[in-house]
């Protein structure tokens, strides 16, 4: 979900040196070539849009995240962390693969881990206001509980985010090969913990979550204050 942490979670997974991860984007890239990137993947395309893209083609809808980069049998290097799959320019570019492609991912990778991050959901609402026009996106695009129109009031941006996770929680019900990790944004100890114990085996905390976006942190200071 947009302005939920995706950036913070994709700085974890460079940090921890575990994995070959993607932010965004998408496109063939070996985890040497990635990891010379700090934050940002080099991408050749937006994540949401080469998804589904795929997932309109005979062959590759099979494999949609293998298309698009993905870890696989003929490209054992590929992406195996993804983060922010959505592609949003509002109107006919409203693309959620986290959403609507849920089924299409289990059957690709039935044992991937989900991430779901949260945080106070006003505060995600002023976020999500002072991001460029992703506000107005929201509005004008055609989503599963958030028609075009709807989101004007905050109170249906929320219902959607809480709608999101429902779906999310029962999906995994559903699938249990699945496992499903929630965390606070903001409890960054917690989450760097969790996150460094269950992910890569770590005994303790890697100081790797939490570094990335602190423009939130400070605007929250400013409104305090």
């Amino acid at each position: 979900m947009n302005k939920m942490g995706s950036t913070s979670l994709n700085v974890f997974m460079k940090c921890s040196k575990q994995f070959n991860t993607t932010h965004y984007g998408c496109g063939p890239l070996t985890l040497a070539e990635n990891s010379k990137k700090e934050r940002y993947t080099r991408a050749t395309v937006p994540c949401g849009k080469c998804i589904h893209e795929a997932l309109q083609d005979r062959v590759k809808k099979h494999a949609p995240l293998a298309a698009c980069g993905g870890v696989s049998d003929s490209n054992p290097t590929g992406f195996n962390s993804f983060m922010q799959l959505d592609y949003n320019r509002g109107e006919d570019e409203c693309i959620f693969p986290q959403m609507t492609a849920l089924e299409e991912i289990h059957r690709e990778y039935p044992h991937a881990t989900l991430i779901l991050l949260s945080r106070p959901l006003n505060d995600w609402i002023n976020s999500v206001n002072h991001w460029q026009d992703l506000r107005q996106r929201f509005i004008d695009c055609n989503y599963e509980d958030l028609p075009t129109g709807k989101g004007r009031n905050p109170f249906q941006l929320q219902s959607w985010v809480c709608n999101h996770i429902a779906r999310v929680r029962q999906f995994v019900k559903d699938h249990p090969t699945h496992a499903l990790i929630e965390l606070n944004l903001y409890d960054t100890k917690q989450a760097d913990y969790y996150l460094s114990r269950l992910l890569i085996g770590a005994s303790q905390g890697t100081k790797c979550f939490g570094k990335a976006n602190q423009g939130d942190k400070q605007e929250e200071k400013k409104k305090s204050k």
